[in-house]
């Protein structure tokens, strides 16, 4: 591996050694890269419905400003019950934008019916459900911690090496 690094070499190795969906965003909170560049199947089909992906674009908001205002990384669970965290990329000390991290569970069993809700007004088939269920990456709370802690080295390299801007100033 070579001494410079791509962002998008960046986000699919993360990819590849947690299977989390990893992302970058601007400071008006638009995905400008992401790995994979698709939502994970359980998001994409709550965000085909108007009214659930206006509350999932509420909560990840919501998480950026929090973020914006302490500078501090941001673990939360979205409002379907699957765990998302936010760290701050710097620019010359500014925030400048946001790494994302998420799509996953970290006890399915404990928030099924928080997770399979919002699928019955939009899916109305059981055994598709169970499928998407199925479908969400399941992993320890302590796993999940270790995930955002290279998150949080990912953020701070893509600082230090003002990787967002490259080719830009």
């Amino acid at each position: 591996m070579g001494t410079s690094l791509e962002i998008n070499d960046i986000l699919r190795e993360f990819h590849k050694i947690s299977g989390l969906r990893i992302s970058i965003h601007d400071t008006e909170f638009n995905e400008i890269f992401a790995y994979p560049k698709g939502l994970s199947p359980y998001c994409a089909i709550i965000q085909s419905n108007s009214a659930r992906k206006k509350e999932c674009l509420k909560n990840d908001r919501l998480a950026f400003e929090k973020v914006r205002e302490t500078g501090e990384t941001k673990v939360y669970r979205c409002t379907h019950g699957l765990i998302e965290a936010v760290a701050p990329i710097y620019h010359y000390g500014i925030i400048s934008g946001f790494l994302m991290m998420g799509q996953v569970c970290d006890n399915k069993i404990k928030y099924a019916d928080t997770i399979t809700a919002p699928l019955k007004s939009i899916v109305g088939n059981t055994k598709q459900i169970n499928e998407i269920f199925l479908g969400i990456r399941d992993v320890p709370a302590e796993l999940i911690n270790s995930y955002v802690l290279i998150m949080q080295v990912i953020a701070e390299y893509v600082t230090s090496t003002n990787r967002l801007f490259f080719g830009n100033e």
